[in-house]
């Protein structure tokens, strides 16, 4: 029965290790939108404190979502257990960057949350209008 523990206690260090350590940023949200926790990556790149993050909204950082649509993606989200989605972020400074945003639905211990993954892609989108620039001259 311990080493049953143990190994469990190993395997969530392990999950804890990864998501805390991943480039990318991770959030996990309340349906209201309230931010329930997030990973280092967050804070590196929005410079809000854990502390400040813990107070915040996804209206916070994506000023331009509204009540309605939250309210539109958290329900097509759960029916489909995963939405894919483009937009962008503001940070501390209130400078806006370009993000894809990975929502996916679960539900733990009778309460809903998104787990979502949020890569910036900035370096992309200016690629992509590098290799566009090419294109029409």
């Amino acid at each position: 029965m311990q080493q049953l523990a143990r190994q469990h206690l190993s395997e969530i260090e392990l999950y804890n290790s990864t998501v805390k350590n991943l480039r990318d940023q991770i959030f996990w949200v309340g349906k209201s939108g309230k931010l329930i926790r997030v990973n280092e990556a967050v804070s590196k790149r929005s410079g809000y404190t854990d502390a400040e993050l813990s107070n915040m909204t996804v209206f916070d950082l994506n000023p331009s979502l509204t009540k309605e649509t939250w309210d539109s993606g958290w329900i097509q989200t759960k029916l489909e257990g995963q939405v894919v989605l483009e937009t962008e972020h503001r940070d501390k400074e209130g400078s806006f960057y370009p993000v894809e945003v990975t929502n996916n639905y679960i539900e733990h211990e009778g309460l809903e949350y998104f787990c979502s993954s949020v890569r910036d892609i900035s370096k992309r989108k200016t690629e992509e209008s590098i290799l566009l620039a090419g294109r029409i001259v």
